[in-house]
């Protein structure tokens, strides 16, 4: 069946792709702002609003109050002797999900990465992030990759190479 949306807050105004929290249970978000993600949960059959507490600022994360997103996302067009190509121009914050767990990926302007476990309560409808980890990745891995993230680890399957970072619980 599909998962309908409707009102302001719907999929054009969103910021990034639906995230798969947990598909076997049905439970899908979408960024919506910095401080905001649209959850939907098979027990309420809605998207219901959920937010960064006050007191939960990511500055210590990301280096921002809320998650990082760019307003300018577009194509971009390239023409040459392969022909005419469109890519999609994505942001520096990803989402990868592995058995209920969301880790959200930024990549910094010096190119570090870091990584964050993102939960949802669903009593107070309040989002909880967690750092797990900063680090550098080889360029020779992050140009083309395939993510597998879990909160104690990291699996970055590369085209050519693949790189494996360990998450250290502080």
């Amino acid at each position: 069946m599909p998962i309908g949306v409707q009102g302001d807050d719907s999929e054009q105004n969103s910021s990034l792709f639906t995230i798969a929290v947990d598909p076997i249970n049905r439970c899908f978000a979408k960024l919506m702002s910095p401080h905001k993600m649209l959850i939907f949960t098979e027990s309420r059959q809605q998207w219901s609003e959920y937010l960064i507490p006050p007191d939960g600022s990511l500055e210590s994360i990301f280096g921002t109050s809320g998650f990082p997103i760019e307003e300018n996302r577009s194509l971009r067009e390239t023409y040459g002797t392969h022909g005419h190509r469109v890519g999609a121009m994505q942001t520096r914050l990803t989402f990868h999900d592995l058995g209920g767990s969301v880790v959200a990926r930024m990549i910094h302007s010096d190119k570090r990465n870091t990584t964050a476990l993102v939960e949802f309560d669903h009593e107070t409808q309040e989002i909880r992030v967690r750092k797990l980890a900063t680090f550098n990745l080889d360029n020779s891995v992050s140009k083309m990759f395939y993510l597998i993230a879990s909160p104690d680890l990291h699996v970055f399957l590369g085209v050519h190479n693949s790189a494996i970072v360990h998450i250290k619980v502080s």
